[in-house]
């Protein structure tokens, strides 16, 4: 009489995490955010947007929200997403 192998048996895989339930907006999203909540009368300072930021982000390093906010305000956020960010003597606004 043959003998048949059987083949062994699986493991199952480790259950995946669960998502957050609510996602909040991220880093660039959060400076467009800031943005449009200022005013010709109140614009805001680049200083102003890291400082909420890093509210917002506690785990992420100061000196690469700096980064970000000085690459994507005003240059990226007119250019890429098609905003008119004004630059006014006191700080920044989107124009509406």
């Amino acid at each position: 009489m043959a003998t048949t192998k059987t083949a062994p048996k699986k493991t199952p895989a480790p259950a995946k995490q669960d998502a957050p339930a609510k996602k909040t907006p991220g880093v660039i999203a959060s400076i467009e955010e800031f943005l449009s909540k200022a005013t010709k009368e109140k614009p805001i300072t680049k200083e102003g947007i890291v400082e909420r930021l890093a509210k917002r982000f506690p785990d992420r390093e100061v000196t690469a929200l700096t980064r970000t906010t000085q690459c994507q305000v005003p240059g990226r956020m007119s250019k890429e997403r098609g905003i008119n960010v004004v630059k006014t003597d006191d700080g920044f606004y989107i124009k509406k």
